[in-house]
């Protein structure tokens, strides 16, 4: 099917009210434009994003999150631990984004500014990152981080009605002006927000799982996942960690990710989408972003 035929569907559908219809062609399209980028420009030689779940639990119950189903045993990333990551990464004078936050409250963990100041001092060249609801963010953790070489990125996503959340930092920020070092998002979601079905880890999303067969998803081209004992994960999806590609205790980073395990999940992603592959084809996620050195200017979608 032409993307000029999907066009045609997409605006058919719309015309009927066809929301799904208009929904499904969409992603048809951004999945095809996708998957020629890829073919056309993904280098495996480039290191990709590391997202690392620090710690496995939540201050939140978010309902469309797993974290409000089934909670996961609490596990934290150890000193020890966390010093190998860092030196797999130095290893690689590694350059990328270093983010503490998958499907967990980084805030939660007592050695969060430790680790931050780590990542700026020995990774002079990589960007840190936190994703946190910001409900336990102090300003002595504002300050902290604002007196770093090289603050991380802070996206902050703020669930409460009242919005006192994003009032309360953006008033911290307001203050005092050291605190604009830090690259600081605030989002302002919603509690009730109905998002993918997290690999079937979060039922009650509404989507039919059949119209996301056949789309790419990119994250497998964009970023590794690691677990607090420094297993790599399929993706923020995989809630419960049960597809392991590499462990980077016993493997260097980039022999994970040039490994078998990781080009054959991109193989069959780029030539089948998501059928045949565990967890991703019960998904519903539509993921279209590309690693940087894929990237152009144009919207996928």
């Amino acid at each position: 099917m032409t993307e000029l035929w999907m066009r045609i569907r997409r605006k058919w559908c719309f015309v009927r009210g066809n929301e799904r219809g208009v929904k499904r062609f969409s992603n048809m399209i951004s999945s095809r434009r996708a998957v020629v980028r890829l073919q056309a420009c993904f280098d495996e030689s480039v290191p990709p994003e590391v997202n690392v779940e620090i710690n496995t639990n939540c201050n939140y119950a978010c309902p469309f999150c797993p974290q409000s189903s089934c909670k996961r045993p609490v596990q934290y990333m150890t000193r020890e631990v966390f010093e190998v990551l860092i030196k797999r990464l130095e290893a690689i004078d590694y350059a990328g984004h270093v983010c503490l936050s998958v499907n967990n409250e980084p805030f939660l963990h007592p050695l969060i500014l430790e680790f931050c100041e780590t990542i700026s001092k020995r990774l002079p060249k990589a960007r840190g990152g936190l994703i946190s609801n910001g409900a336990l963010i102090t300003k002595e953790h504002l300050l902290a981080l604002a007196k770093l070489d090289l603050p991380p990125r802070l996206q902050i996503n703020d669930y409460t009605s009242t919005r006192s959340v994003s009032k309360r930092i953006e008033t911290m920020f307001a203050q005092d002006p050291i605190l604009k070092r830090i690259p600081l998002t605030v989002s302002l979601r919603e509690i009730a927000e109905r998002l993918s079905n997290r690999a079937g880890n979060q039922p009650g999303c509404g989507s039919d799982v059949g119209d996301y067969q056949d789309i790419v998803c990119t994250w497998p081209f964009m970023g590794l996942f690691l677990t607090p004992d420094l297993q790599f994960f399929l993706c923020c999806s995989d809630y419960h960690h049960k597809i392991i590609l590499g462990d980077l205790i016993r493997e260097s980073l980039m022999d994970i990710w040039q490994g078998e395990p990781y080009r054959d999940l991109r193989k069959r992603m780029l030539a089948s989408a998501r059928k045949g592959i565990p967890l991703c084809s019960g998904c519903d996620a539509d993921w279209f972003c590309l690693p940087e050195h894929c990237s152009k200017k144009e919207d996928l979608r």
